[in-house]
């Protein structure tokens, strides 16, 4: 153990040391008939090398076998899904603390954290869900990099959520409370009109799945404050869309949902109508 230790310190004094004891230190990690206390050293100190010096900085790149990001990245991702809990733990705390000072920001550890936070395996966790619950609010507000991270994931934590595969732990995850979780999260202008035009899209490509009134209804509360006038005129006219397959229950709803849209884009031509603005200029108003 403090052999572990002495050499993940030692390994900070130089990118170089770090680069080269990397491999070292994932090995441990993937090793699974190691100690669990070095494991989870081991993982802790790639985690500090990632923190101090960058993955792009020690990447080892078409060396036999040295790792690369993608590498990297597999490894951490997977003691996401470790049956030892303390590897979970630090695995996320880990993952998250790298996407916070944007030394990671990639979809993909952003939708497996989010999955681990309304999982029914996580209920108990309390550690794990405080930190969870914490992060993705510091994280979204602190850089608007980062909050377009989190709508750039949307489509396929939409598609995966919706379809999950047969016998996937997915299906366990509440998808209503999951989506609307992340929907709160998403902010500007830009990304709300986004996160709405991709939930549209996905209601119309599966008009039968048991989740879409719910998805509807969610995306209906986003905020279109901000919104200009073509930015209403596209979502009004995906919801002019027709589908035999859709229900009357999913119909009403889509009804009324573009019916408000349509009731904003009036009050911004009577905006217009008073202005000598350019009506794609003219925003909706904050209310």
């Amino acid at each position: 153990l403090l052999a572990v230790e002495c050499l993940g310190l030692h390994c900070m004094l130089s990118v170089e040391r770090a680069r080269s004891h990397l491999p070292l230190f994932l090995a441990f990690v993937e090793h699974e008939e190691e100690e669990i206390q070095i494991r989870l050293l081991a993982l802790k100190a790639t985690f500090d090398l990632i923190m101090v010096f960058g993955a792009s900085k020690l990447s080892q790149n078409g060396n036999e076998g040295e790792y690369d990001d993608d590498d990297v990245m597999f490894v951490l991702l997977q003691q996401l899904d470790s049956e030892e809990h303390q590897l979970r733990l630090a695995a996320a705390e880990g993952l998250a603390k790298l996407s916070f000072v944007s030394r990671l920001l990639d979809e993909r550890v952003l939708q497996c954290l989010l999955v681990m936070l309304f999982h029914p395996s996580s209920e108990e966790d309390v550690r794990l869900r405080q930190c969870l619950a914490v992060f993705f609010p510091s994280f979204s507000l602190r850089r608007e990099e980062n909050n377009s991270s989190l709508c750039k994931m949307l489509p396929t934590l939409l598609s995966t959520l919706l379809r999950p595969p047969e016998d996937s732990p997915l299906r366990e995850l509440p998808t209503i409370q999951t989506l609307g979780y992340l929907y709160s999260l998403i902010d500007g202008v830009h990304n709300r009109r986004t996160a709405i035009i991709n939930t549209i899209h996905e209601i119309y490509a599966d008009v039968s799945n048991i989740h879409v009134k719910g998805l509807a209804k969610l995306a209906m509360s986003i905020s279109t404050n901000g919104f200009t006038l073509q930015h209403y005129q596209t979502i009004s006219t995906l919801l002019e869309q027709e589908d035999a397959g859709i229900d009357h229950l999913l119909q009403r709803t889509l009804n009324k949902w573009k019916a408000e849209i349509d009731n904003k884009m009036k009050e911004l031509e009577n905006v217009y109508d008073d202005s000598t603005s350019d009506p794609e200029e003219v925003k909706s108003p904050n209310k």
